[in-house]
């Protein structure tokens, strides 16, 4: 995990080693319901994360691939603003 300032965001970027993320899995993984680990998984992590990002602002990017780990970069603003995308509630 790292931290950094790059204004006008704060970044926090969390990365592993792991088997990574093939291209459907990455552009599902913050749908609700989706679920990589079949029955053992809920699907509402990352999709409870992303809307917690979007609502104060942020945004999620993932960065995978298969055998090679994966990287998120949570960005928030530094400074505090409305989501800009429409509310899905």
């Amino acid at each position: 995990v790292q931290v950094r300032r790059v204004d006008p965001w704060m970044i926090f970027e969390i990365s592993d080693n792991g088997i990574g993320m093939d291209r459907e899995t990455r552009q599902r993984i913050f749908s609700l319901f989706f679920s990589s680990k079949g029955v053992k998984g809920t699907g509402l992590g990352l999709f409870i994360a992303s809307k917690i990002v979007d609502k104060h602002g942020g945004d999620i990017e993932v960065q995978s691939q298969r055998d090679r780990g994966s990287r998120f970069l949570i960005r928030f603003p530094v400074e505090a603003r409305p989501s800009t995308k429409p509310s899905e509630d």
